[in-house]
């Protein structure tokens, strides 16, 4: 046998089983319609070159048979490759598909009928076996087809690089494929080169080069070359040359040695075939899992940590966090700039980078057109393919500069729920090195991950904003103020910061005239005024019904007047062009308080802003109050010219002075003792918040809480509030109900309801183990730990029905033991310093002990 005739058998072998190699592979993928298309188009290069073959090898059933399987895979070719780019690109309709589908397989039967090229004849010469073929005229028909669907599917690239944005270097394998092919095919009309098996050569690089292509796009993995249908076909492709190659000698070789044995030669040699296959198969087997699979086991691991990771935590800034450490680690020869969609400012800005040395600032529009054409790819991407794209060249200057300098080689958009989420910048530090197809594939998965954990996160923001925010308004609500004004009142520690609190004056007399979804509209309205006026420099918060909270972090009490003052500015505009034949009236009354100038604590600064806003609705509504503590030197000064009490009356109203000395005289008719006690705890206390620096309003009102801290004892037996002896157990249960029946005659006075936090809180202690709620710390109200002090000096110093006074040096030593247990540490401490430097004027009445 000649070296031409063993060529024409070794190179369509070596094509076929190639073909049978690769069919096999893209078995193991998932069967979508380009994995499909690729199979038919192995098809039809399996059946020209395998038809090649058996042709030459003159197999059953004949050499006419064999010529016209190859012949119809030559004549399906053209549109198999069509076939295949059209789901490559993804293109849609169906007309040319159905008419390239048409003529061609028209083309292959009507060949059944020798009208394009005759059946060859065999020719043997000079002890060489040759075919001989016969050409017609019309074989211009079929050669016109092929062209004609060649170039349609040209045209699909040409349009699909051009308009879709399709990358070129995803078709360079196939431009390469195609080329070998039809050189291969022209070739065999050339007799200097026709001699050789150039057509089936063709064939099978481009079927590589196709395989190859898809390899890239990552619809194939090199797992499915490590599965055991590709071990079985190499198996069989070394076997099948191995055999053909010494299969003549080793039959010489057993009959001259073994001649007693020629009868069982053939049995001899197919046991030994059969068992090289087994160990080829084998040996092929763990090979390709070494080289392929534990690679993609320890890349899987990597992964399935990366998400157990990412799924521990909601918090978006921690996932990237792990996100970031991910790439650090797994890919430590690049450097990934990551950047995330700010929703509110509607851009995408550069969050992290693997590499601190190279970090840049990158800020991308959400309407940028490299975000769109990312969007619309949905997979990493080449940067060089994106700078041949129109999108790149519509960017402004400015920001093809800003990536240029990131000098990016690959980007890979993070998609969730069909929205761009995120960015990687793949930037390659070491120029000969490039992402392999097998990076793209991991960091990809990586990036599905990351997606289901921002998706995640995401919901999980939207839910927690969803609780802090009120549903009709779209402020914070109340649960959320606690949290957020605190964290800004400590971000301001060393500066200031200011709380103004606004109530809307007779809101229910307003949904009374105008109806309930009126209401709602004017309560949302007037969230947005608040919002437009403070926009970024503080926060909002609908506190109740028809209250609301601003939080002023690095703000001072000016400042936030003129905020407060433009808002019921913009209300009464607003109100006045407002459609309709009767204009609305509505006003709010507003409390500001500042820090650290009013007060220290964020419970200090409610509390007195309530207190300013009290007043304004006191003193004829429509009011901005800002509250002022007194300091020392003014205090002294108003004190010594008379003018603290006159404020006070002035502040209380004769009306509301009657009814609570009506209740006091009440309780003096009952128990005389409990009068008295209510006169001296109301001095003790009101003083030491004097002292303090609270508003002269507050103060007031602590002091008529003091008068009214005890008016709950009318409902107590006299047996047990004149018993000489030690309370038992149940005559204390009952003695403490005194704070709930305060409550229960106070909350019928209106007029009075502002002094029932401190009244009810005098028994409140600073360790929490008080009654009757058991508040701990700063949350008793200001007042009610004032009484709290008060009302236990004056129980120690006056005679009571069961003891004996004590002294004001026990009393006062029994006050500082009880500092950070029972009683305010600060202010504990200031009274004792008042009582020692004689600020405070002991009432003597039951005639209390001095010394």
């Amino acid at each position: 046998m000649s070296l031409t005739e063993r060529l024409f058998i070794i190179v369509p072998l070596t094509s076929v089983l190639c073909n049978i190699f690769l069919f096999l592979t893209v078995c193991a993928a998932k069967k979508t319609k380009l994995v499909i298309s690729f199979l038919l188009m192995l098809a039809s290069f399996t059946a020209w070159t395998a038809g090649s073959l058996f042709m030459r090898l003159a197999l059953y059933p004949g050499v006419p048979f064999w010529y016209y399987v190859s012949i119809t895979g030559i004549f399906c070719v053209p549109y198999s490759m069509y076939h295949f780019i059209y789901h490559y690109t993804g293109q849609r309709g169906s007309f040319l598909r159905t008419l390239w589908l048409v003529l061609s397989f028209g083309m292959a039967l009507l060949n059944f009928t020798g009208i394009f090229i005759s059946h060859p004849v065999v020719v043997n010469e000079m002890g060489q076996r040759s075919f001989v073929y016969t050409t017609h005229i019309w074989i211009v028909l079929p050669i016109l087809v092929a062209f004609a669907v060649l170039g349609s599917t040209v045209r699909i690239v040409y349009r699909s690089i051009k308009y879709d944005g399709i990358a070129v270097r995803s078709f360079r394998p196939l431009f390469i494929g195609l080329i070998f092919m039809l050189l291969g095919t022209l070739a065999q009309a050339f007799p200097s080169v026709g001699s050789l098996p150039t057509d089936t050569f063709g064939c099978l690089i481009n079927a590589l080069c196709v395989y190859f292509a898809l390899y890239r796009r990552r619809v194939i993995t090199l797992t499915h070359v490590a599965s055991r249908a590709p071990s079985y076909a190499i198996a069989a492709v070394f076997t099948s040359l191995f055999l053909f190659a010494s299969y003549m000698p080793a039959d010489r070789f057993l009959t001259q040695n073994f001649p007693a044995f020629a009868a069982y030669q053939s049995v001899a040699l197919s046991v030994f075939f059969s068992a090289a296959t087994i160990i080829i198969y084998n040996v092929t087997l763990r090979l390709m899992s070494n080289l392929f699979v534990r690679g993609q086991v320890a890349r899987e691991a990597e992964l399935k940590r990366f998400s157990l990771l990412v799924s521990k935590t909601l918090d978006i800034d921690e996932v990237i966090k792990i996100y970031k450490e991910f790439l650090q680690t797994n890919l430590p020869s690049d450097t990934a700039h990551i950047m995330l969609l700010d929703e509110v400012r509607r851009e995408y800005r550069m969050v992290e980078t693997t590499d601190s040395t190279r970090a840049r600032d990158l800020c991308l529009p959400c309407d940028n057109p490299m975000i769109e054409w990312l969007t619309s790819q949905g997979e990493c991407v080449s940067f060089e393919d994106f700078r041949r794209t129109g999108e790149y060249k519509s960017m402004w200057d400015s920001e093809k500069h800003a990536l240029s300098r990131l000098n990016p080689e690959w980007i890979m958009p993070i998609q969730c729920d069909g929205v761009l989420v995120g960015i990687t910048l793949f930037e390659s530090r070491e120029k000969r090195r490039h992402m392999s197809t097998t990076d793209l594939t991991f960091i990809e998965s990586a990036a599905a991950v990351l997606s289901i954990s921002m998706r995640n996160a995401r919901m999980y923001v939207t839910m927690r904003n969803e609780a802090r925010r009120d549903a009709l308004t779209g402020l914070y609500n109340r649960r959320h103020f606690d949290d957020l004004a605190q964290q800004e009142l400590d971000s301001a520690q060393e500066d200031s910061y200011v709380l103004a609190l606004l109530n809307l004056d007779d809101f229910h007399l307003f949904n009374e005239l105008y109806g309930t979804q009126e209401g709602d509209t004017m309560l949302a309205q007037f969230a947005q005024l608040i919002l437009s006026v403070i926009g970024t420099r503080g926060s909002a918060f609908r506190y109740s019904g028809k209250e609301f909270v601003i939080s002023l972090p690095f703000c001072d009490a000016p400042r936030a007047l003129e905020y407060v003052m433009r808002i019921r500015d913009m209300l009464d505009r607003m109100l006045s062009i407002q459609r309709g034949s009767t204009r609305r009236m509505l006003t709010f009354s507003a409390g500001i308080c500042a820090y650290p100038v009013s007060a220290s604590t964020l419970s200090e600064l409610l509390t007195n802003a309530s207190m300013a806003v009290f007043r304004a609705k006191r003193t004829g509504k429509n009011k901005i109050i800002t509250y002022a503590g007194v300091d020392r030197e003014t205090q002294s000064l108003l004190e010594a010219e008379g003018m603290l009490d006159a404020a006070h009356k002035r502040d209380i109203g004769d009306s509301y002075a009657s009814t609570i000395y009506a209740l006091t005289a009440a309780i003096n008719a009952k128990d005389h003792y409990t009068f008295n006690h209510s006169n001296n705890v109301s001095e003790y206390a009101a003083a030491l918040a004097r002292h303090i620096g609270l508003d002269p309003a507050h103060v007031e009102m602590i002091r008529q809480a003091g008068l009214l801290h005890d008016i709950g004892k009318i409902g107590i037996p006299e047996t047990i509030l004149s018993k000489t002896s030690r309370l038992t157990e149940e005559e204390f249960s009952v003695m403490k109900t005194h704070v709930e029946r305060a409550i229960d005659i106070i909350r019928f006075l209106p007029s009075l309801d502002y002094v029932t936090p401190a009244a009810i809180a005098h028994h409140e202690h600073w360790d929490g183990h008080g009654y009757p709620r058991g508040l701990k710390g700063e949350e008793i109200p200001i007042g009610g730990r004032c009484l709290c002090i008060a009302d236990s000096f004056d129980a120690m110093v006056t005679r009571r029905p069961y003891k004996e006074p004590l002294s004001v040096r026990v009393a006062l030593a029994e006050i500082e033991r009880g500092l950070g247990r029972q009683f305010d540490p600060e202010l504990g401490r200031a009274f004792i310093t008042m009582i020692r430097e004689e600020l405070i004027t002991i009432n003597e009445t039951e005639t209390p002990m001095l010394v």
